[in-house]
């Protein structure tokens, strides 16, 4: 059961470079980062809901207790979407990744101050090869990560802040709902926030090439809907700071398809630092001897 939490994991992390990648190309061809995260957002949202509506309409049923949690998750879905698409519109791609991945950290430090949960020992050590695995793999060693954009560097940070609050959310919603109906009010109370911050809709009317459209639609559903469904899923098994470890696997998978799409190379310590990412996640999933 575990392994399958991790596998989870695993896919969305590479569905999820796939996405990055093509959301840089649409930056470099004029689009912002808000324009894109309304369309991600707003496509997902509708698209879950067709799904639902066909199928389970009862299923989006849910308490009115728990419609300020969900409007919580779906902000902090929503300031990750934004943060994170920001960052990578004003910095590489692989450091914007590095940036949000340091979330891990961030989940061990609330669930030990506010849950009064000790991690284990396999777990702190997982989470230190892991980050520092990142730093390795994207390059970050390299003394040109300090010209880059500092707003993107900021936003970058964020991104981690917003990325832990969401992952630690969405395990708490799932004790009560399902992961499809978690995620589906996720991106629902986020398209809210989104408009609430920004009440634009011309978006959705401007003149697009096919290219742009198929990447907009690839980056809504195979590049959010599905991803996020495999997180979510993933997590409701293993818990969100193993979930945000194994998606650490994100960067080298950026890396990866930067080198087969883009011809980029990897150096020396970039291998080593995929490798300890790599032993990280396969180091926390094996199971601790002495836990029953």
């Amino acid at each position: 059961m575990q392994s399958r939490g991790f596998l989870f994991v695993a896919t969305a992390a590479i569905l999820w470079a796939i996405s990055g990648a093509i959301s840089k190309y649409l930056f470099i061809g004029g689009m912002d980062s808000m324009t894109l995260t309304k369309f991600r957002l707003t496509f997902s949202t509708t698209t879950l809901f067709v799904i639902f509506l066909l199928n389970n309409p009862k299923a989006l049923l849910i308490k009115k207790k728990d419609i300020t949690n969900f409007l919580v998750l779906g902000f902090a879905m929503a300031s990750v979407q934004f943060t994170y698409l920001f960052a990578i519109s004003k910095i590489n791609v692989a450091t914007a990744i590095l940036l949000q991945y340091m979330s891990p950290v961030l989940g061990v430090i609330y669930f030990f101050l506010f849950k009064g949960k000790k991690p284990e020992k396999r777990t702190i050590i997982s989470i230190g090869f892991a980050v520092l695995g990142c730093f390795y793999a994207v390059g970050a060693y390299n003394s040109n990560l300090l010209t880059l954009n500092k707003a993107g560097i900021v936003v970058g940070l964020l991104s981690a802040f917003f990325f832990s609050l969401y992952s630690i959310k969405g395990e708490s919603m799932m004790c009560k709902y399902s992961p499809h109906v978690t995620i589906f009010y996720a991106f629902f109370f986020g398209v809210v926030c989104l408009f609430i911050a920004k009440p634009d809709f011309t978006f959705l009317y401007t003149q697009r090439d096919f290219t742009q459209w198929s990447c907009i639609i690839f980056i809504a559903t195979l590049g959010t809907i599905a991803p996020f469904l495999l997180y979510f899923k993933g997590i409701n098994i293993i818990g969100s700071v193993k979930g945000n470890t194994t998606a650490t696997l994100e960067p080298i998978a950026a890396g990866i398809i930067s080198f087969f799409l883009v011809g980029e190379t990897m150096e020396r310590l970039q291998v080593l630092g995929a490798i300890m990412v790599i032993s990280a996640v396969i180091f926390l999933q094996q199971k601790d001897k002495s836990v029953k």
